[in-house]
């Protein structure tokens, strides 16, 4: 190997390490939501609250839907079946990939849960 081809390859490696650094978006911070009181979780409704947010953060194109090989989202039933993991990875904030959804999802979506995470009301 001669020294331009090293040279070569150190400004490419350098170049490939400058642009995966570049790539990392900031992360955005929202303040802390508290966790909903009782009254406010016995509020929250399948149809109106946690359908809504399964639809525009999960049962999106190339992710929750039919034909992807992951739980289709687009069903109620399907939603219901999985509702203590959709808690976990949205609690952990691994979920949805493009992001955590906000905090005031997340505590709605934990509320759903723990009072049975039923489709019905």
């Amino acid at each position: 190997m001669n020294n331009q081809s090293l040279f070569l390859r150190i400004i490419l490696l350098i170049f490939i390490i400058g642009i995966s650094y570049a790539c990392k978006y900031d992360e955005v911070v929202e303040p802390d939501t508290p966790a909903l009181e009782p009254d406010a979780c016995a509020e929250i409704a399948f149809s109106t609250d946690i359908k809504t947010i399964i639809e525009t953060s999960c049962a999106r194109s190339n992710c929750h839907v039919a034909g992807t090989g992951l739980p289709d989202f687009t069903k109620d039933s399907n939603i219901k079946a999985k509702a203590s993991r959709i808690k976990a990875r949205t609690g952990a904030k691994t979920m949805p990939p493009a992001g955590p959804l906000s905090q005031s999802a997340i505590n709605k979506i934990a509320c759903w849960v723990e009072n049975g995470g039923s489709v019905d009301n």
